[in-house]
């Protein structure tokens, strides 16, 4: 028998629930995209980036759901692609500055949702029959793909980093960062976009910021960050090893002197406390492309913003790091759904351990009392019915549970709220 393990659920935050803090207003959206729910009159969950006229690249933590037991596999699922859009070619997330309607002419709907087959969102131990441990470490393979209803040949796609492609570019970004000695200042050598909330210290007062900021972050070898966020841990939480190739951090370059506001009277004046925060990621660019320059000074996409430990602030802090998806690792996944003329044959395409948990197991003595499995009797494989078949609609959702879909988003930033209030009350 196989028993699991699960960290606490919130130590650790996804950068769905992230936007850019210090950051500066952006003049070209480029080849970035906001992520709509339209179940949520269009609003903005996540971001991703245009990397084929067909394809948004963007993190699997955007599109896989929880219910309302996020620490349970089983009520997981993949946002149906009917109730996804994206809006593109501009840096405000409004159609007009003046809040006046215009014409619908930067948006498109979303056709597929194909996640990364191995993407986990929960830190997770494994202890199989022979006593071997797998450990499974939050947003483990965090990378999706959004198809689009139609091709989009107004904006650029922006290049993606293959093996080769980072075999020439990392050793430079190492180098930039171990060649630091005290009192230097840490090298800009990655960019980030994103819209969301500029406010580190309570991020979801305001969620989103209308206009697309973009800053310019410190690549953080793979080696010191997992020496700094998994130093004296009994089982690594967000970096699987010293080497670990699917992933790789940022630190911020610049900072601010933290001004504390109490949530229950705004209207005092702020306290400082000598605390400091500084330029990051923050609620709502999860899915955000981080760039850098290749040898012939060109930008490509080199990861996937996708999360961090969970701080105080929520967003910014100058010394732990985010974490990120890295492409390269994913380059030969990711061509195998470019590169193919035909779109997938199924409209979601969920990670394994969905399925896996979706699957009813049928072990001896081990059934649930009064728990009637559908199924064969005699081989225990479980039937689904024709008309409960979700990879053959783009609407049709079979799980009871999946109704909380995009709307388990709010749920999780009010349980955030609640925690970071209660400790900063702690704090005063």
């Amino acid at each position: 028998m196989k028993k699991w393990m699960l960290a606490p659920l919130l130590s650790s935050i996804a950068m769905s629930g992230f936007a850019i803090t210090l950051g500066e207003d952006s003049i070209d959206s480029k080849y970035n995209v906001s992520i709509r729910s339209s179940e949520m009159a269009e609003f903005p969950i996540c971001m991703g980036s245009l990397i084929d006229r067909y394809w948004i690249l963007t993190a699997a933590h955007c599109v896989v759901m929880s219910g309302e037991d996020e620490e349970s596999e089983k009520d997981y699922h993949v946002t149906l692609p009917g109730k996804l859009a994206v809006t593109f070619g501009s840096t405000s997330l409004v159609v007009s500055d003046e809040g006046t309607p215009s014409d619908i002419n930067n948006i498109l709907n979303v056709s597929h949702v194909v996640v990364h087959p191995n993407y986990r969102r929960l830190h997770q131990v494994e202890v199989t029959e022979l006593g071997e441990e797998l450990v499974s470490t939050t947003m483990a393979n965090d990378i999706a793909l959004l198809r689009l209803e139609l091709p989009l040949d107004s904006i650029d796609t922006v290049a993606i980093a293959s093996q080769e492609n980072m075999a020439e570019i990392e050793p430079s970004l190492i180098d930039e960062w171990r060649v630091l000695e005290a009192g230097d200042n840490r090298p800009s050598n990655i960019q980030l976009s994103g819209w969301g909330s500029k406010n580190e210290q309570d991020p979801f007062a305001k969620l989103v910021s209308v206009n697309l900021q973009e800053t310019s972050l410190a690549y953080f070898p793979i080696l010191e960050c997992f020496n700094r966020l998994e130093a004296g841990k009994e089982y690594p939480e967000f970096i699987p090893n010293s080497a670990d190739p699917s992933k790789f951090c940022t630190q911020p370059t610049k900072w601010s002197e933290y001004q504390y506001i109490d949530p229950d009277d705004p209207d005092e004046e702020p306290i400082y406390e000598g605390q400091l925060v500084g330029n990051s990621a923050c609620l709502g660019d999860g899915g955000s492309a981080l760039v850098a320059l290749d040898s012939e000074n060109k930008e490509i996409q080199i990861g996937i913003a996708s999360g961090g430990p969970i701080v105080e602030p929520i967003c910014g802090s100058v010394t732990i790091p985010n974490f990120h998806t890295k492409v390269s690792y994913y380059y030969d996944w990711i061509q195998e759904y470019v590169t193919n003329e035909s779109a997938p044959d199924s409209v979601i395409l969920p990670p394994d351990f969905i399925e896996n948990a979706n699957q009813s197991i049928d072990i001896p003595g081990e059934e649930a009392p009064g728990e009637d499995i559908p199924g064969d009797s005699d081989t225990g494989e479980v039937v689904i019915p024709e008309e409960c078949d979700e990879s053959a609609s783009v609407f049709k959702e079979c799980s009871e549970s999946s109704s909380g879909n995009l709307n388990s988003i709010w749920l999780g930033f009010l349980v955030l709220i609640a925690l970071v209030r209660r400790f900063r009350h702690r704090l005063s």
